[in-house]
């Protein structure tokens, strides 16, 4: 997966999420809500090395998979890598985006205590995290 492509997946689901007018997926404790959520919109990005050691990155969802791959069998993020730019990395750690975990291979967009389902504040708090990574990644 390429950046725009990943860009053009997070523009739809943002976009979904602000034309609710039911508000459905907006702080909903739903398990659709929770699910669509949970599999389409990106929670983490991870540092991970394909067979021959090279470094890719994986954008990934709440499950830890990438991007609309919902839970089942595990996947081997070398076949998903999302072919971002070490300088694109860069801009993101530079970027305002608060990394929610020790882990030094793995930034997140948000934790257990903060979800985008918890709350509309929450949501707001998601969205943007969502454009800064859209903006580091369309540059």
């Amino acid at each position: 997966m390429h950046e725009k492509q990943i860009v053009r997946i997070i523009q739809g689901a943002i976009a979904h999420l602000e034309k609710d007018t039911t508000n459905q997926y907006k702080h909903s404790t739903s398990n659709v809500a929770k699910s669509y959520l949970r599999i389409l919109m990106p929670y983490a990005i991870t540092k991970e090395y394909d067979m021959e050691g090279k470094e890719i990155l994986v954008i990934l969802n709440r499950e830890y998979k990438p991007l609309g791959v919902g839970k089942g069998d595990n996947v081997h993020y070398q076949e998903y890598p999302c072919l971002i730019s070490k300088e694109t990395l860069e801009k993101i750690k530079k970027s305002p985006m608060k990394n929610h975990t020790d882990n030094p291979r793995l930034i997140t967009l948000y934790h257990d205590g903060n979800p985008p389902w918890g709350s509309k504040k929450d949501l707001q708090k998601y969205i943007s995290q969502a454009q800064t990574l859209m903006s580091a990644l369309s540059e």
